[in-house]
């Protein structure tokens, strides 16, 4: 990896560290087969929704939220409290990619501490491929659990080998399927899905309830990030309620996507001239979880929120975060360069930073000009010193730079869509170019043609100009349609991430500096 300063010597910190957590591991399975001898009398299960790979908590005005330390005693006080000797623990979707401890070890840190909090299974979200496939592979090998999602198919339409449709709790009569939504073909690329493609959720669900009839399995709980509500959404989601109609099947749906007045926990479905179908929500980034016991149904679904007044730090981790917090230090927090100014970002407008990481990605793809969705970037630098945390911090995504051409008619087609400020994060950083806007103009007509220069040149709109973008918004994401419309070619790939780019460039130059240079000006402020 680029970041790895020192790559023999982060590989014994890393054994060291994942040392610690198989000894604890070993010492918590110990303890949950003493307490598992006798068969539980209820069918109890918990969800953790959309953890995005927070292990450690967030402080804010000295209240800690989330985080693994806090989830784990939590759901110890909830075992004591109810009397369960064994529950099943869903990790719901989206847990391995997120933060500077998952990244820096490829998503070990987070599958290794869900093996000692003893997570059942993890339904596969779109974040879980943000590593690529291989990597995704290598981490079910890892876990003790099954990584789980119905829909996930290898391009011939078979199961990967990595993947179970659903799990199967017999002494409890209870079965789990994951379902991925379409965000997992939509937010990742084809070089990390290698392959790995969506069937449509009710073709799948379908053929695995009528597999769970013939076991005689009455519990069915269908759990992943889904989404309800929208009319798309109610499109998407009606044949998969047709299937459960039509096989008799009650089941329990869990959800991850927040939505107003969680703390009910419950929502109802509306679909026309059905019965309301109730939904189990839970907010996401391990900021709360979910408990119910199937005697009790919906109505027993409580929700706890996860933070330092409702609940304690399980001191058993303490040495297995000290010691993940050192790795991560210890890699990712040594100095590689300096800013002399403050480089700040916003990201409906031009900011410093845009400025700084669209030049850097122009420079290096070669192209004259270059637009990178404001969304790639977060925070900013600080004046000061610079560590690769830094660099991960104002670019958690990553991203893949391309090459593609477009005449300038087509450009300004583009800049229409960052100024339609379709998404909060959609507006785009331009590099090689300055243009004038008028937002008080009804979308599509705001860019003002003649105020576009390339390189100090007046546009040409019959010229073509070669451009450089994130792989993102080219294959559609932040809804820019237009790449694909235009039928734009993708001329070339850049092999490394735009992160990557950055790390290179304060290496190579030691000192770093940027600002708003008017490259985009909005005339009706």
């Amino acid at each position: 990896m680029v970041f790895l300063a020192d790559q023999g010597a982060f590989v014994m910190r890393a054994y060291c560290f994942y040392g610690v957590l198989a000894l604890l591991a070993l010492v918590v399975s110990c303890t949950e087969v003493e307490e598992t001898e006798k068969a539980p009398k209820e069918i109890n299960v918990i969800q953790i929704a959309s953890l995005k790979g927070k292990i450690f908590p967030k402080d804010k005005q000295g209240v800690k939220t989330g985080g693994l330390s806090l989830i784990s005693q939590k759901i110890k006080d909830i075992k004591q409290q109810s009397n369960i000797s064994d529950l099943v623990l869903i990790g719901n979707s989206n847990f391995i990619h997120g933060t500077p401890e998952v990244y820096f070890t490829e998503g070990d840190a987070v599958i290794e501490l869900m093996n000692t909090l003893d997570f059942s299974l993890l339904v596969i979200g779109h974040r879980e491929l943000y590593f690529g496939k291989n990597v995704l592979i290598n981490l079910s090998k890892k876990a003790k659990f099954p990584f789980v999602s119905a829909n996930v198919v290898e391009s011939d339409g078979s199961i990967p080998n990595f993947i179970k449709p659903y799990v199967v709790f017999p002494e409890m009569d209870l079965a789990i399927i994951g379902i991925t939504t379409h965000m997992f073909a939509d937010t990742n690329i084809a070089e990390d899905l290698q392959g790995l493609k969506l069937l449509p959720m009710d073709v799948a669900l379908k053929k695995y309830v009528k597999e769970l009839k013939e076991k005689n399995i009455k519990n069915i709980v269908l759990a992943g990030d889904l989404i309800f509500g929208g009319s798309k959404e109610v499109e998407r989601n009606k044949n998969l309620f047709k299937v459960l109609d039509i096989e008799g099947i009650k089941s329990y749906f869990v959800r991850t996507r927040e939505v107003k007045n969680t703390d009910v926990g419950v929502i109802d479905y509306k679909r026309e001239g059905k019965e309301d179908k109730e939904i189990l929500v839970c907010e996401g980034s391990g900021t709360m979880i979910g408990h119910y016991t199937a005697s009790k149904g919906t109505a027993g679904y409580k929700l706890y929120r996860i933070n330092s007044n409702t609940s304690k730090p399980d001191h058993t981790l303490t040495d297995t975060f000290v010691t993940l917090k050192k790795v991560i230090n210890d890699t990712a927090g040594g100095i590689i360069g300096t800013s002399e100014v403050n480089i700040p970002h916003e990201f409906q407008k031009e900011s410093a930073l845009g400025n700084f990481v669209t030049d850097i990605s122009r420079l290096h793809i070669k192209a004259d000009i270059c637009l990178l969705n404001s969304g790639n970037q977060r925070n900013g630098f600080k004046k000061g010193p610079v560590s690769r945390l830094d660099i991960y911090n104002i670019l958690p995504w990553g991203g893949t730079l391309v090459e593609t051409e477009v005449t300038g008619a087509q450009l300004v087609k583009l800049l229409e869509a960052s100024c339609s400020f379709r998404l909060e994060k959609s507006f785009v950083n331009v590099s090689g170019m300055i243009f004038k806007y008028d937002s008080s103009r009804e979308k599509g007509n705001r860019v003002i043609q003649e105020s576009i220069k390339i390189n100090g040149e007046d546009l040409d709109p019959g010229r073509i100009y070669s451009l450089g973008t994130g792989r993102y918004i080219f294959d559609g994401g932040d809804r820019y349609s237009e790449f694909k419309e235009l039928k734009l070619p993708l001329k070339k790939i850049s092999p490394m991430s735009i992160r990557e780019l950055v790390v290179e460039y304060i290496l190579k130059h030691k000192t770093i500096s940027s600002k708003v240079e008017n490259r985009i000006i909005d005339v009706n402020k």
